[in-house]
């Protein structure tokens, strides 16, 4: 049987290695490249490269099941790790670290209305 997936993101990725045992699969992609919106990029950070997947956000087993049942498929090792955001702007003006505790890390912004217009956003 011949089988044709359209797109390399994760999703045609993912299907055609899936669906390879039960027919001949052709991988259509318009890119000059395989990955969608994964690609991996190397950082150098004093002169040693280090490898970054941009496109990959997050690994949570509750909002990506599917992907997390795959990477078991294959083996891929994981590692526990705390999740963490934080904005800084103007110089340090207007910061934001994703905790309660980070909310009140510049206690003079409870003082500005930007800072609760912000928090509004959230």
């Amino acid at each position: 049987m011949r089988i044709a997936v359209i797109g390399s993101g994760i999703s045609g990725l993912a299907s055609a290695f899936l669906l390879n045992s039960i027919g001949d699969v052709y991988l259509f992609e318009k890119a000059a490249r395989l990955g969608g919106h994964s690609n991996t990029v190397d950082a150098v950070f004093d002169d040693v490269a280090v490898p970054v997947d941009t496109g990959f956000i997050v690994y949570n087993p509750l909002n990506y099941p599917n992907l997390i049942q795959l990477f078991d498929l294959l083996s891929v090792p994981n590692q526990a790790t705390d999740m963490s955001f934080s904005v800084s702007l103007g110089g340090g003006q207007m910061e934001y670290q994703g905790s309660v505790k980070g909310l009140i890390a510049q206690p003079e912004n409870l003082l500005k209305k930007r800072y609760w217009s912000m928090l509004s956003d959230l």
